[in-house]
């Protein structure tokens, strides 16, 4: 009788998060400026990239 209830109340909870996530839209960006690197004050390259990985 407990392993009934046990898996009925499991299998709602499935079926509730399934539909929680479903009814959720596609996430959007926001409007306004688009991120940029706040520690360059000089437009370019990155200068790490030069020295990824001990290259």
């Amino acid at each position: 009788m407990l392993f009934r209830h046990l898996r009925l109340w499991l299998a709602g909870a499935v079926a509730l998060l399934t539909a929680l996530v479903c009814a959720q839209g596609p996430a959007s960006a926001v409007d306004g400026r688009p991120y940029t690197n706040p520690l360059k004050s000089v437009k370019g390259a990155d200068p790490w990239l030069e020295y990824y990985d001990g290259n």
